[in-house]
């Protein structure tokens, strides 16, 4: 990928059990997925999975009786009892842990309304839909402060052929950027099926703010002068003596290896913003255009920065992809 493309990294705000508004139409413990609520001098069997905050926890220790009937999961007493994975949030929550792999699930449609205050983007990942919708308006059931965008997610066609006789897929993200600067933002997410009573999902979900690279000024963005993408399977085969083996699908993630040149001005907001994201798994993009879409992914960003000449710095990013 060559020439004015820009690479953008979605910081993301944290999201708070406070910040989800009343249309939000997966509860925070949902019957949909057999989700039950823990609750106090309640009694537990090994196996049984309960809810509490954002976590399903499974019993690990039969529960008999007070006082350990008392003790929460996420308490230290109640880790005796109570085991959390972190790859088994709950319904709600699944879009906003490190996953892509956890999702929200609902007929018909998945919808989520965040109040996050300031952000000017969104970007969603994992998605098991046919549209998704981003409104932003001014509080839930406020006036619109931009028209509504809506991301069809069948992929475009490679060709006439394909567009005629081929096996269309799904797209499994989409991205909104320029949403506006408002101290009471309400953001509503709506990944929706044509047909209702068909499943819905969602795996990521975030909400922050876009940085944008900036290059020389006779360009409008950085320029992005090298980028490779790597798919890496987690599949593993489990070969026997006589040649046969058995092969167990895995789940899949994209790695990304990006050069892309700014302005020497640059140089200490690309530092802070690296800095920031280290550790923290986050959604970029290289091109935001439909045929450089496979330059994005979410995952953990590491870089250097370099000063080769003319006023210009060269960011080299490598980001390992997210299940």
């Amino acid at each position: 990928a060559r020439g004015g493309n820009a690479l953008n990294i979605l910081l993301p705000k944290e999201i708070t059990p406070a910040m989800f508004g009343a249309g939000t139409n997966i509860p925070a413990v949902d019957p949909y997925v057999n989700e039950i609520a823990w609750a106090s001098g309640a009694d537990g069997v090994v196996g049984d999975k309960r809810v509490r905050g954002s976590y399903v926890y499974e019993c690990i220790k039969a529960v008999t009786g007070a006082p350990a009937n008392t003790y929460a999961p996420d308490s230290a007493q109640g880790g005796e009892f109570w085991f959390k994975d972190d790859a088994t949030p709950t319904n709600r929550w699944a879009p906003f842990d490190e996953y892509l792999f956890t999702k929200a699930r609902a007929l018909g449609q998945v919808k989520y309304v965040i109040n996050p205050g300031f952000v000017n983007g969104v970007e969603v990942h994992g998605v098991e839909a046919d549209s998704i919708t981003v409104t932003a308006t001014d509080g839930e059931g406020g006036p619109e402060l931009m028209a509504p965008v809506t991301v069809d997610m069948w992929d475009q066609a490679y060709g006439l052929w394909e567009y005629l006789f081929g096996d269309l897929q799904r797209s499994t993200k989409g991205s909104v950027k320029g949403l506006p600067i408002h101290p009471n933002l309400c953001v509503t997410v709506i990944a929706a099926r044509t047909t209702p009573d068909e499943q819905a999902a969602v795996g990521y979900i975030s909400i922050g703010q876009w940085q944008r690279f900036l290059a020389p000024d006779s360009l409008s963005s950085g320029t992005v002068t090298s980028a490779s993408a790597e798919l890496k399977s987690y599949s593993y085969y489990d070969k026997k003596k006589d040649g046969t083996y058995t092969r167990r699908r895995g789940r899949q993630s994209t790695d990304l290896s990006i050069t892309c040149t700014v302005k020497a001005d640059e140089g200490p907001r690309v530092r802070n913003v690296l800095a920031r994201v280290l550790d923290v798994p986050v959604a970029m993009e290289a091109v935001p255009t439909s045929k450089f879409s496979w330059l994005s992914t979410v995952g953990f960003i590491t870089g250097g920065i370099s000063a080769p000449s003319n006023g210009l710095i060269d960011i080299d990013i490598k980001v390992e992809g997210n299940i």
